[in-house]
Order: structure tokens, then C-alpha cells, then sequence
């Protein structure tokens, strides 16, 4: 059974989320459909093209590693933001580069990358942020965040989260995006998703690590990770 409409945002951080695209809430996405909705207002914010099919596997969407996408319609992501994606990674991209497969972005300037070995890239411009601490375990569910702090200066800060969990952290001067984003792919053939995808949220501020971790504990049951351990 899926998700009553709201349900889930009783229980996540409702402040500054502007998109919550959400497999298993029928206020989201009702299966085989091609559209998905935003629930904070239901307007149609992604279209699901090219055969994507809906899995029962905690209520998500399967990307074939070839040509699955979801697009959104715009969002401004300029200044401060957070991303959230629940995704379980299954396979190589199948065309193209292979050895990552895409979590989000729109072209090589701003893309988040999901590697084979199970760590993070981000490239926003001339950038790469890395993930390399911690391991987002391929053939299993992981809740990745991603937080992006927009300064005056030179000093943008980004930092990945995995399963709730705080990792790697950069500092240098990089650019936002502000229009239709890409989901499984970055608009291009290459690093398609091969895998799953259940959850997409965006928020136009950074998350605290409590918060995220408040994100996680309220949707892990639903993803198998319930047996991390609550910090």
C-alpha cells in the first residue's frame, strides 16, 4: 500500500522543501504513470520518460542503465540548497562512459555522481567534491544527502551525508543551476542510472545534521536500514 498523502511530511523537516517527489505517496506518482507531482503543491514538477517502470521494492521507480530519466520542470538550486535521494544502485550505466551511474544534475558543470565502488562525486562547475570515507553499499538502499552553502567570498561549503551519517567536506567557490533538472541521468548518454530511485527532495536551505539524521530515521524502515545505529 502506498504512502497517505502527507504521512511522510508530518515526519520529515518541512522547513525551506520545496520539491518532494516521493514514489510511494499516490499523491506523488501512481504507477506506470509518466508524470510525477510535487506534494508540496501538486503541480507536475517531472516527467517520466522512456519506459521507466515502478517496483514494488520499497515503492520506487527502476532505471535501465540506457536512456531512463525523470526531468523536472525548474528548479532554483543558486543559492543555498540540500538534496536527498533514496537509491539503490544495481548495475553499470550501458551506454556511454561507464563506472558511475547519475543521482541528479543537468549537464557536466553541475552533476552528482553514484561511482561503481560505492563512493560519491559531485562536480559543480570546475569542482569535484568526492566522497571517499564512508561507502554507499551498491545492491542496497542508501538515503544520500547533499548540503551546499552559498558564501560571498571564495569559501562555498558542501558536505555529503550517507544513511544520516556526516562525511566528506569541501570549501572552495563554485556556481548553483537554476532550471529543469535531470534525475537518473544529466542530459546526456553517459553514467545513465542502472537501479532504483523512491525518493527526490530539495530544499533552498542547509539541512543541520540533525535534521538530516531526522530525515533518515523517519523514512529507514521503509528502506531495510533500520538497523543503523540512532545517533
Amino acid at each position: 500500500m502506498g504512502i497517505r498523502r502527507g504521512e511522510i511530511v508530518n515526519r520529515i523537516v518541512g522547513d525551506g522543501l520545496i520539491l518532494n517527489l516521493d514514489v510511494g505517496n499516490r499523491a506523488s506518482y501512481k504507477p506506470n504513470s509518466t508524470k510525477i507531482y510535487n506534494t508540496i503543491d501538486l503541480t507536475t514538477s517531472g516527467s517520466v520518460n522512456n519506459g521507466i517502470t515502478y517496483s514494488t521494492d520499497a515503492n520506487s521507480l527502476t532505471f535501465d542503465g540506457t536512456d531512463d530519466e525523470i526531468v523536472t520542470t525548474p528548479i532554483n538550486m543558486t543559492n543555498d540548497y540540500t538534496f536527498e535521494i533514496a537509491v539503490k544502485g544495481t548495475g553499470n550505466s550501458l551506454v556511454g562512459a561507464i563506472g558511475y551511474n547519475t543521482l541528479m544534475g543537468v549537464g557536466s558543470g553541475f552533476r552528482f555522481l553514484y561511482n561503481m565502488a560505492g563512493t560519491l562525486l559531485a562536480q559543480i562547475g570546475t569542482i569535484s567534491h568526492y566522497s571517499t570515507t564512508a561507502i554507499a553499499t551498491r545492491n542496497q538502499w542508501n538515503i544520500i544527502h547533499y548540503t551546499f552553502k552559498d558564501t560571498p567570498d571564495t569559501n562555498d561549503e558542501r558536505q555529503w551525508f550517507i544513511n544520516g551519517q556526516p562525511d566528506t567536506t569541501a570549501v572552495a567557490a563554485s556556481n548553483g543551476y537554476n532550471g529543469n533538472l535531470y534525475i537518473g541521468s544529466y542530459n546526456t548518454i553517459n553514467y545513465r542510472m542502472n537501479g532504483n530511485i523512491a525518493i527526490v527532495r530539495i530544499y533552498n536551505r542547509v539541512l543541520t545534521s540533525q535534521e538530516i539524521l531526522q530525515n533518515f530515521n523517519a523514512v529507514k524502515d521503509r528502506f531495510g536500514l533500520w538497523s543503523l545505529v540512532e545517533t
